[in-house]
Order: C-alpha cells, then sequence, then structure tokens
C-alpha cells in the first residue's frame, strides 16, 4: 500500500516535472523566434541602409558629372579658339632665324 502510494507520488512529481520541462521548452523556442526577428530585422535594417547610401552617393555626384563634362566641353572650345588664333598669325608672321 505505501508502495503504490510511493509510486503515485513519484509519478505526479515526474508529470510535475515532465510539465515544467514542456513549459520551458516552450519559452525557450518563442525566444528563438524572437531572437530570430530581432536579427533579421537588423539585417533588412542594414541592407536598407546600404542601398539608401549608394543610391545617395550616386545622386550626390551625378551633378558633379554633369558640370564637369560641361567644364570640358568649354575648356575645348577655348582651346580651339586660341590654337585657330595662333594658326592664323602663324601664316601671318613668319619665323625669323638668326
Amino acid at each position: 500500500m505505501k508502495l503504490e502510494e510511493g509510486q503515485k507520488t513519484l509519478n505526479s512529481r515526474i508529470d510535475d516535472l515532465d510539465s515544467s520541462l514542456n513549459k520551458r521548452i516552450d519559452d525557450l523556442s518563442g525566444l528563438t523566434h524572437t531572437m530570430l526577428g530581432g536579427i533579421l530585422t537588423l539585417l533588412c535594417g542594414m541592407i536598407a541602409l546600404t542601398g539608401f547610401i549608394l543610391w545617395d552617393r550616386r545622386t550626390a555626384i551625378s551633378p558633379v558629372i554633369s558640370k564637369t563634362k560641361q567644364l570640358e566641353e568649354r575648356l575645348e572650345e577655348r582651346e580651339n579658339i586660341i590654337l585657330e588664333a595662333l594658326r592664323k598669325y602663324a601664316l601671318k608672321e613668319p619665323i625669323k632665324r638668326k
């Protein structure tokens, strides 16, 4: 009789331990999902930030490139004007050698 009562008590303690262990595993699973969600959120944020930086650099450099091309074209036009003036001057004034 006492042995059966002891077994029942032991079985109830094992069942309590099993249920508390299952509860802890479920809590750990929830924590795992939370951690995974946090890591994925940070990863997406870093990817978005990288994309924004690349877009911002491209839009910031674009006006500089177009302005540089304009300045190069103006410089090229001025060089052509100077070369043409020097050619005309060279036709009028021959080289004097000593």
